[in-house]
């Protein structure tokens, strides 16, 4: 995180500076608000929720506000700073827990005194963090929700359509800012799941912004209760 992400995560001042939708809206060539409801809209009132990675906008309180005070919603970041800010939004929603985490270490992602939950979702996570790590974080995610739970991933998906001006300029992009996001554009999300566990769950994924953004969903196929 410090040795490429310090100019977006770790920096205070630009961490300051990035969080704010109209950031999140430029950043994500206005897919932003179409990409978070098709999190939001696997949520519901009552669930126990989590989210892997902190993320700039939006998106962290009203998944909250969706959840609301009969339902149970956490955030774990591996970076101090970015929990503070998740603190710092859901303050005002006493059924929100955030804390220090590394998602690629199950018991971060679901604590012992953690029941499993309803819901978990990561956006705009995979595609900043190492390949060994990519495995081990679907895995842990998959692993945390309890029968028929979902699991929800935004992320990059590509290469764009040939008309989608973003298809050409955005290897350069991923170069300079983002090393490890060009795999997100030879994979399949679900390729990153352990075998035997990516055979628990019914998998589906939809494309937004000219294919240039993925939505997958893992929703587990035993519904009993």
């Amino acid at each position: 995180m410090k040795e490429i992400y310090t100019w977006s995560y770790v920096n205070p001042t630009n961490v300051c500076l990035l969080d704010h939708q109209f950031v999140v809206d430029a950043i994500l060539f206005f897919n932003a608000r179409i990409l978070e409801r098709a999190v939001l809209e696997h949520l519901n009132p009552g669930d126990h929720v989590l989210q892997v990675g902190h993320t700039h906008g939006h998106l962290c309180p009203d998944a909250a506000s969706k959840v609301g005070p009969t339902g149970r919603f956490s955030v774990v970041d591996v970076t101090p700073i970015q929990c503070e800010h998740a603190k710092r939004k859901l303050q005002d929603m006493p059924w929100t827990t955030v804390r220090t985490g590394d998602a690629s270490q199950f018991q971060s992602i679901l604590p012992s005194e953690e029941t499993p939950y309803d819901s978990t979702y990561a956006f705009m996570l995979l595609h900043e963090i190492p390949d060994k790590m990519k495995y081990e974080v679907v895995d842990n995610m998959l692993r945390s929700v309890k029968k028929g739970g979902t699991v929800v991933w935004v992320e990059y998906h590509g290469p764009p359509y040939w008309y989608n001006p973003t298809r050409y300029f955005m290897p350069f992009v991923f170069r300079w800012l983002e090393p490890f996001a060009l795999r997100m554009w030879e994979s399949e999300i679900e390729s990153f799941a352990d075998e035997e566990l990516k055979k628990q769950f019914t998998w589906s994924k939809k494309t937004i912004g000219g294919n240039l953004y993925q939505v997958v969903v893992a929703t587990h196929k035993d519904s009993t209760v």
